[in-house]
Formats: C-alpha cells, structure tokens, sequence
C-alpha cells in the first residue's frame, strides 16, 4: 500500500511537469472556438415617434444643394448575407437588412467579408435574437487568452480565419413582428422599424458579447477554454462598477460577482468610449434582478440613460414602436473601437464653411457638410433658439447636417451651432435700418521712398448713409492695415467718411498691397460691411508725369455739334485708371461762372 501511495504521488508530479512543458515550450497557444452568446432585442408595444436616421442617405432631398461635395462615405468593409431557403426574409425584409449592412459597411474597416446567415422565423417574444461563433489566440490577437466575436477576429487576423457555414453569424427575424420595412426611419405608429432591429443585432456580432452571467445569484465570469479556464471576452475586460473596479477581478463563480452584476451600477471603461460622451463612462444595462432572454443583462446599454430619441439608443435592450434609429451613436462606436476596430483612427472633424448670413424671412433647409474618418461619431447641437437642427443631429464620418431659421422680426441677430466640436455660425438679417456705402472699393497710388511718400493720391470720401425704418444706428469703422486711415472711427446715423494712405512699416517701395475698413453697425437691419482698399506704390524715380494730351477741339470753339472727333489721352502710372469725357452747358461760360460753380452743375460724361 505504501508503494502504491508513492508511484501516485509521483505519477502526480511527472503529469505537473508533463504540463508544464506542453504550457511552456516556447509554441504560442492555439486558436479556440467556441459558440457564441445568444443575444436579442425586445419590442415594446409603446409607440415612440422618435427618429434619428443615417444623414448620409437620408438627405436625399438637400443633397441637390450641396453641387459636387462629396458626403457619403465610401464603403471600407463588405457583408454577405446568405437567405434561408427553408424559412427565407421576404424580399422587402432582406432589402432592409441590407441597407442596415450597408450602413455599418460605411462605418468600420475589414479586408474580410462579414457573412451572415438569417431566417424568418419564430423567435419566442423576440423581435430577432442571433449569435456569432467566438474565437481567442487567433493570428495577430491583440489580447491572448481573450474571446473575440467572430467578424472582429476575422478582421484583426486580416484574413478568414475559419470559413464555412456553421462559423457564419446567425439572426432570425420574428416573422410574425408587425414590421416596418421602409429606409427613411417614418415608422408608422404600432410597427417595428426592420433596419433598427437589423443594425442592433449587427452590432452584437461585431464585438457587445459580455460572456458574463448573474443567474442564481453567483456571477459567472468568461467561457472555459480548453484547458478549463474561464476566459474573459474583449467586451467584458472594459467592464467596472461604479467605483472604478473591473468585473473581471471580482472572484468567478461567487456571490459578489453576481451583486455586481444586477447592481444597476456597470459602466464602460474604454477610453474611446468615453471620449464620445465627453469623457463620461458610458451606462451599461445591469438590472436588479438580472434579466436573461429578451431584455439581456450587460449586452446592451442602459434603457433609462438612453431613451428612445437618445442618439446612443440603438443598443439598448427593448425596442418601442414608431421608434427608428439608423446610427449606431457615439458610444457605440467608441466602444467598438475599444474593442479592436479601426484602434489607428484618427478623429478629425472639419466643416465646408463655418458661417452663412441668411435673410429676414429665414430658411428652411440649410446645409453645412461634415467631413471625418467614417469611425467617428459627432453630434451637433444648435446653441441658439432661433436655429433648429432638423437632421443630423448625431452621424458618423462624412454626413451633412441640415438646419432651418425662423424669420426674424427684430433687429440683426447671430446664433451658433455646434457641429462636430465646431461653431458654424449663422448671420441673420434684421428689420432696422438700413445703412448703405456710395463705395465697396478704392483705389490708392503713391510714390514711395521707402518711409515716406513723395506723392499721393489724396484722401477719398465714402458716404455711409443710414435709410429705411426709424431708429438709431451707431456705428465703428476700423482699419485692417497701418497704412490706412479712416476718420471719422464711430458715429450716429449718415456720414462722411474720409479715407487716406500713409507710409508704413509693411508697405513695398514698389508693388501692390490690400487691406480694407471694417464697418460694424448696431440697431441696424445688417451688422456690418466693408470697404476694399488697394495701394499701389512706385519707387521715386521710377515713375513718370501724366502725358497726353486731349487737343480737339480747340479750347474755346463754339457751335459744335455732332460727333466731335477727340486725339490724345491722358496717363499715369499711380493712380489714373480711366478717362470720362463730360460737358455742362455752355451758357455758364457766357455767363462767367467760376469753375467752382460749374464743378456742381450736373454733367453728361461718356
């Protein structure tokens, strides 16, 4: 008996070493699949009548304005849908899911196609329920040891890591759900909107997999690999409790794992997650009791922080009536970035314009275009009461946002909306006053030595007027460049401006320089406007006198009639840019009047 106790004692040790050496001899550990988790989405017979759609597709009717700019991103991954033949989508049902493919297919970034095999059956309360094989310790696996859904793995390695039909993601749809199978998210009151159901369940299959369980009142933690060992899937290592700490840690298979895990007080991690919420964990769906079947535990985020109308409401439990949403939101595709896609993406967001001035009567479909890697998710929110943000309001990548303005009965108003982490700022004209400039440009010449001019066109006035409705306007007029003057610089109502060059720091001995006088109102129907100045200098000596000269007819001559032939012209290199030719009544000569006093009778000049 001794003997025998102490051949097994070391038939123990020689199977630890055994061990040991298979764990240890230097091979990396093999790829391990296992069947993935089921999840699914409830209905909520409750209509909604809430929607937020994917603006890239929906602004069809806008798009007409927007010429040749581009908003649609391209597509940067590819779904094959395989229809059951026993139990197929009816053809508009599979045009849906389609466009919900077709929607993610814009969003993330796979050298792989995503193959998906989808029925129209029963679903037992669902309005569609799935699963995607899982793998872990695939080639180029972030992680080793963690669990990856199966089009994550498959675009991570680059490569079809296990092809066939029974490694293909699986949905049914509930045929006997009252659908709605249009694309424009105007889903009628008492129907489900396909291509939300369609989106949500994809996005399971693209990485919201927990592998974790609350059942009984002990929490379950990962899925065994080979070996026994329960291992975490990349989804649930983002997984902390209220106070920071990782579900994962929390002992397997005991008690307090499953407190934490029907605490209601479970939130993600990642930090490309929180980023899309401005920093802010994103609340993921932990109910008191825990819930299995339709309304699952931690597959999903949470019900009550994100309600219909949310944009991050796509991957919450339930789903209502009349509720559409075509964008996966913010924290949707942070999150998935914290998982492995697209991890290099950069996001960076840029408008086509960041200001437009509209009139008094308002618009109803303005449009400014957002352009960013298709990855990243970006909100836009009007700051100011008059402006409505009426599509747009949360995309991904490069979409338009569309915005209308109320008419504005008052005076000049400025409003702003913030797009993408951007102000685009909107103008809108007045009922005020009116305050109009005899000139929009002017045209300056002098002879330069450098510091100072020789000679110069002398000073010019601009007549600022003010006209239309009663009421005060002031008024600033402020110069962009230290060579020009303007005086009077503020004012009440009409004026006289005088405007004159001077030599400075900046301005060429010879060449062309621009600026401008900047004129900003208040009280009236506009907030401003401009005067566009040009200089043009020529170095001393280098410029030549006026020449020409206009000799016919002779000075003096009377009874002309007719066409009068004229020889000669009048130059200069400065400032003369054109000739006018023009006559005044000859009887002011007869009469003596001094040319002062025919300078303000009217003229015919050609």
């Amino acid at each position: 008996m001794p003997e025998r106790v102490f051949l097994s004692r070391w038939s123990l040790v020689f199977a630890c070493i055994a061990w040991v050496l298979v764990m240890f001899d230097g091979r990396p550990p093999a790829m391990e699949m296992r069947p993935g988790e089921p999840h699914g989405i409830a209905g909520v017979s409750r209509d909604a009548y809430t929607r937020i759609v994917s603006d890239a597709r929906a602004l069809q009717a806008v798009r007409t304005q927007m010429a040749a700019v581009q908003v649609e991103a391209p597509a940067t991954a590819t779904f094959q849908i395989t229809n059951s033949t026993s139990q197929p989508l009816p053809p508009q049902a599979l045009a849906a899911l389609t466009y919900a493919a077709d929607i993610w297919a814009r969003l993330i970034n796979s050298a792989v196609p995503i193959r998906m095999f989808v029925t129209y059956g029963t679903t037992s309360g669902f309005l569609a329920f799935g699963s995607a094989p899982i793998y872990r310790n695939f080639p180029n696996a972030p992680q080793a040891n963690v669990w990856y859904s199966k089009p994550l793995a498959d675009a991570l390695a680059g490569f079809d890591i296990q092809p066939g039909i029974s490694t293909t993601t699986q949905i049914t749809f509930n045929s006997g759900a009252n659908w709605y199978f249009g694309t424009d998210g105007n889903t009628p009151a008492g129907q489900y909107d396909f291509v939300t159901v369609a989106l949500h369940e994809i996005t399971h299959h693209l990485g919201f997999v927990p592998l974790m369980w609350g059942d009984g009142g002990f929490g379950i933690s990962g899925v065994d690999d080979e070996n026994g060992i329960y291992r975490p899937s990349t989804y649930s290592r983002r997984l902390v409790n209220g106070a920071g700490q990782f579900l994962i840690n929390f002992p397997n298979f005991s008690d307090a794992l499953g407190a934490q895990l029907s605490s209601n007080n479970i939130f993600w991690s990642g930090p490309a997650g929180m980023a899309a919420l401005g920093g802010v964990r994103p609340k993921i769906y932990a109910p008191n009791p825990w819930t299995n079947g339709q309304s699952s535990s931690l597959n999903h985020l949470d019900e009550t922080t994100y309600p219909p109308g949310n944009p991050n409401s796509l991957m919450t439990p339930v789903l209502n009536t009349a509720e559409a949403i075509h964008v996966p939101g913010p924290a949707t595709l942070g999150m998935l970035a914290d998982m492995g896609w697209a991890p290099d993406s950069t996001c960076t967001f840029n408008l086509d314009r960041v200001e437009t001035t509209v009139t008094t009567g308002g618009v109803a479909n303005g449009v400014v275009n957002v352009t960013a890697p298709a990855i990243c998710a970006w909100t836009a929110v009007s700051n100011s009461p008059f402006i409505t943000v009426t599509s747009g309001a949360a995309s991904n990548g490069p979409s338009p946002v569309a915005f209308s303005v109320s008419a504005n009965a008052g005076l000049y108003r400025t409003g702003t909306i913030t797009i993408a982490g951007r102000t685009f700022t909107v103008n809108q004209l007045g009922n005020g006053p009116t305050i109009t400039l005899d000139k929009a440009s002017l045209k300056f010449g002098a002879v330069s030595l450098g510091a100072t001019f020789t000679s110069q066109t002398s000073a010019q006035v601009v007549r600022l007027r003010q006209s239309g409705l009663p009421g005060t306007v002031t008024w600033t007029a402020q110069s962009t460049s230290p060579w020009l003057l303007v005086t009077p610089a503020s004012g009440t109502g009409s004026a006289d401006l005088s405007i004159s060059i001077v030599a400075a720091a900046g301005v060429p001995i010879s060449g062309l320089v621009t600026g401008g006088i900047q004129l900003t109102f208040n009280g009236a129907a506009t907030n401003g406007s401009s005067i566009e100045v040009a200089l043009t200098t020529i170095q001393n000596g280098l410029s030549v006198p006026p020449i020409g000269v206009i000799d016919t007819p002779v000075e003096g001559q009377s009874g002309i009639t007719g066409a009068i032939a004229l020889t000669g012209w009048a130059l200069d290199d400065v400032e003369i840019d054109r000739i006018a030719i023009c006559r005044v009544p000859y009887f002011l000569h007869l009469h003596g009047a001094t040319a002062a006093a025919i300078s303000l009778q009217p003229r015919w000049c050609g």
